[in-house]
C-alpha cells in the first residue's frame, strides 16, 4: 500500500510541475513593426517612377529608420511638390526630408 502511495504521489508530483513548468507569469513581447530602409526606398522610388512627370529626373532617395530624404534637381515647383507629396505616401515612410532643388533657368 504504501509503494502504491509513493507512486500515486510520485504521478502527482510529475503532472504538478509540467503544469507548472508549462506556465510562463511573463507575457510574449508585443510584435514589433520592423521598418526596412531598402522595402521604403523601393516604395519611394516606385511612387516617383509611376509619374509621368517625375519618371526621367534623378531624384536620390536616401532612407534612414523610415525618414527619407530626397536628394536631386527638379524642373518646377510643381514637381518638387509632387515628388514631396508621392514620398509622404509611400508605405514605411515616417518624414520626408526634401533636399530638391529647382534647376536654374
Amino acid at each position: 500500500m504504501k509503494l502504491y502511495c509513493s507512486y500515486q504521489f510520485a504521478g502527482l508530483l510529475l503532472v504538478t510541475s509540467v503544469l507548472v513548468a508549462g506556465c510562463d507569469p511573463t507575457p510574449p513581447p508585443p510584435l514589433k513593426t520592423e521598418v526596412v530602409d531598402i522595402d521604403v526606398t523601393s516604395h519611394v522610388k516606385m511612387a516617383l517612377m509611376n509619374d509621368p512627370a517625375l519618371k526621367n529626373l534623378n531624384i536620390d532617395i536616401l532612407t534612414t529608420n523610415g525618414d527619407v530624404r530626397l536628394v536631386g534637381v527638379v524642373e518646377t515647383q510643381s514637381q518638387m511638390d509632387t515628388a514631396v507629396t508621392l514620398a509622404k505616401g509611400a508605405a514605411g515612410v515616417h518624414t520626408v526630408h526634401n533636399e530638391l532643388t529647382i534647376k536654374p533657368e
